[in-house]
């Protein structure tokens, strides 16, 4: 649909439709349940288990429709903004000063790769170790496309969002990890 219409479109008509919601995905099952917040706090709660919660991330919206929640992350001890991004299947960009200082630490393993999702696109792939939010670790990342530019910022998506069921409120502004 995108291809037809414009990039990003299917991610604007999704986040004028969950932001009233705290809506779970779930990568596994290929499920996303929706829970109106118009419920009480602790109605809601009942869907996000304690003894599965990893983390809980809180974001700050960001571009112009506020749908795109960035959080400062860690890799190692160095910080990086990361942005959540569901149609993305997971990009690192670096500037090639920090992508050296990943490379140097073991951080980053990098490998040049033909194929990109099916599509002969010469690119390259990225592992990322060592990222964590706050003093949480969180699992390495693999199957980056890695780039290079002038800022550094990682874009979350399949790659990461796979590992864990995640449940998204943007009127708490917090996306919660919980345990697959």
């Amino acid at each position: 649909m995108e291809q037809g219409l414009v990039e990003g479109f299917l991610g604007t008509v999704g986040h004028g439709f969950n932001r009233n919601y705290l809506f779970v995905i779930d990568y596994d099952t290929q499920i996303i349940d929706f829970y109106s917040l118009n419920q009480d706090d602790e109605t809601l709660a009942d869907n996000l288990p304690p003894e599965q919660v990893v983390v809980i991330l809180k974001f700050e919206p960001t571009d112009a429709e506020g749908n795109m929640p960035a959080v400062e992350f860690t890799i190692g001890n160095i910080p990086i903004l990361g942005v959540f991004d569901t149609g993305d299947h997971g990009t690192l960009t670096l500037t090639e000063t920090l992508k050296t200082q990943l490379d140097q630490a073991g951080y980053l393993v990098t490998d040049d790769q033909d194929f990109l999702y099916g599509t002969y696109e010469p690119y390259l792939q990225g592992t990322l170790k060592k990222l964590q939010y706050g003093d949480q670790p969180l699992v390495d990342l693999h199957n980056l496309r890695l780039e290079i530019g002038d800022e550094n910022q990682l874009v979350l998506g399949y790659q990461f969002l796979k590992n864990y069921v995640t449940a998204w409120n943007y009127q708490d502004q917090t996306i919660t990890l919980l345990k697959r």
